[in-house]
């Protein structure tokens, strides 16, 4: 997106009524030929000044950059930069309004261009969702030393989780995303307001993953989008994780070469290489406890009460160069079978 600083504040709409009379404007029309070619768009008595696609339209009230919000403020930006100017509202009830109205109408032909677009996509490929959020970059990302937010688009297709700069207008742009995650290598996790916040803006989320330990801070303009989004990746992460249904990782337990079978009928299991068996079985609701060093040591703490009627735990050390990934897996199949117990929260703003 063009960086537009502040341009021509607006009082109170996107429209402003003109000064002359319906009939003198078609007498200098006649005389002088059509002045813009948003003028017959217009009804009598009002002057278009901006006309912009809301299509996967981008809609703020922060100054941009920053995360200090603007006073009953907001303004659109099209996906070609071009932007509405800062439109200023008589109080905040009208300011809820506007933005309530324009993105919901921006959410409208977004689900009309996911449609679109799936009709040409295999089934694994479909998108579910997409949208805009804003991140959080470090200061030697921006010149300006009071930046510190960019816009990023948003989509989930199939079991990947894409980040772009710009939306992409065609499929040779579905490759330029500036990162690409297995929905089920991430975890989302949503920032307490109670705790100290890195910044001032409001409906923000954490989105790490297993790739180098990556953490995205984003945050969403409104609780409806917030929602949305998070509703979306919950609902892509059930579905990936039960069409994956299993997930093998290489690894030593006991000093033998193992697999640690993570599969979401089953649960946790761990197959012994050199016998061709299975050493332990335990479903996912017997794990108490898991820790990791972030590296190559895993812990797990499963409840047994048959085989350790004293305790009542058992521990398995495992190693495995994939730890991150395991952890990450380990939790998205939880967060999937927990989702699963609950088939009305699938049913929450539906996209398909």
């Amino acid at each position: 997106l063009d960086r537009l600083y502040e341009p021509n504040t607006w009082k109170s709409a996107l429209k402003t009524h003109s000064e002359n009379m319906p009939g003198e404007r078609s007498d200098r029309k006649q005389s002088e030929g059509v002045e813009s070619r948003f003028e017959d768009d217009a009804p009598d008595g009002w002057k278009t000044l901006a006309k912009i696609p809301l299509p996967m339209a981008f809609i703020t009230r922060y100054l941009w950059g920053t995360d200090k919000i603007r006073n009953n403020a907001f303004e659109v930006r099209a996906v070609d930069g071009t932007s509405t100017g800062i439109i200023h509202c008589e109080d905040k009830k009208a300011l809820d309004q506007w933005i309530k109205h324009i993105q919901n109408h921006i959410t409208s032909l977004n689900f009309k261009s996911i449609k679109m677009s799936n009709k040409y996509l295999h089934k694994s490929e479909q998108i579910t969702y997409i949208g805009w959020v804003s991140e959080r970059l470090p200061e030697e990302h921006f010149e300006d030393p009071k930046q510190r937010w960019e816009p990023r688009f948003i989509i989930l297709k199939g079991g990947e989780l894409c980040i772009f700069e710009s939306p992409p207008l065609n499929s040779e742009d579905l490759n330029k995303c500036v990162s690409l995650y297995k929905v089920y290598d991430t975890a989302f996790k949503v920032v307490e307001k109670v705790k100290p916040a890195l910044d001032k803006r409001d409906h923000a989320f954490w989105l790490e993953t297993s790739v180098n330990n990556i953490k995205h801070y984003m945050s969403t303009e409104t609780t409806q989008q917030f929602s949305q989004f998070e509703s979306a990746y919950h609902r892509c992460l059930h579905a990936t994780v039960y069409n994956l249904q299993t997930r093998t990782f290489a690894c030593s337990h006991e000093g033998r070469p193992c697999g640690l079978v993570l599969d979401i009928k089953q649960g946790i299991s761990l197959y012994d290489i050199p016998t061709k068996r299975y050493t332990w079985q335990y479903r996912f609701s017997d794990l108490d406890s898991s820790t990791d060093d972030g590296k190559i040591l895993l812990r797990l703490v499963f409840r047994d009460d048959k085989n350790q009627p004293n305790s009542g735990v058992i521990t398995k050390d495992i190693e495995s160069d994939e730890v991150l990934a395991i952890v990450y897996t380990m939790h998205a199949f939880f967060i999937a079978k927990i989702i699963a117990t609950d088939p009305d929260y699938l049913k929450t703003i539906p996209l398909t």
